[in-house]
């Protein structure tokens, strides 16, 4: 006895089209609700109105009675004005942010650029090399560098390597074996320099 399942014929068509015609009206219904007005924005001369209007009226732009000095204020004429060509700026300034700038310049470096001369244990090089570089480059930066067991000798300080590598240039018709190095400079030596 073989026991056929007709699946087809107990299978509902009706409750089936049912359901899938409710999901779609609900997802068309859902579309067309979601479509509002987000994105149509007002024209931008309303706004620009509107808000300077509103922030003229404000009462927090008013000057403070310490500070005399008027600041003019450059304006494109395509930009949108939010405030007046004059006005005022009290600045509340932490003392701490003056200590740190302090500390920073007294304590902090820069990455630059120098011109390496020589690298040796010999003291007496490094005098004779001191001597002729300052003979015949009387302008430039010298100092030397003491990393035991060797002292090394630069030349130059400079924020771009293209200027180093311009001293470099310089150096080689006179010294033997010149490179550009990267080296830590100390903020606190270049403002005395200023």
């Amino acid at each position: 006895m073989i026991l056929e399942i007709d699946l087809f014929n107990k299978f509902d068509y009706s409750t089936f089209m049912k359901n899938i015609i409710l999901i779609l009206f609900i997802f068309f219904h859902s579309a067309l609700l979601a479509q509002s007005n987000w994105t149509l924005y007002p024209k931008k001369d309303s706004i620009v109105e509107k808000d300077s209007v509103a922030i003229a009226k404000a009462d927090s732009l008013m000057p403070d009675s310490s500070i005399t000095e008027e600041i003019p204020l450059k304006q494109k004429k395509d930009s949108i004005q939010y405030i007046s060509s004059k006005g005022h700026i009290v600045i509340h300034a932490d003392y701490r942010i003056d200590s740190i700038n302090s500390y920073i310049s007294n304590r902090g470096k820069f990455n630059g650029y120098a011109v390496q001369l020589i690298v040796t244990q010999d003291t007496r090089k490094i005098r004779e090399m001191r001597k002729t570089f300052t003979n015949l480059f009387p302008d430039e930066y010298l100092f030397d560098e003491y990393i035991a067991p060797n002292i090394f000798l630069y030349a130059g300080k400079y924020f771009s390597k293209n200027d180093a590598v311009t001293l470099n240039n310089k150096l080689s018709a006179h010294f033997k074996n010149t490179m550009v190095v990267r080296k830590k400079f100390p903020l606190k030596h270049i403002q005395k320099e200023k």
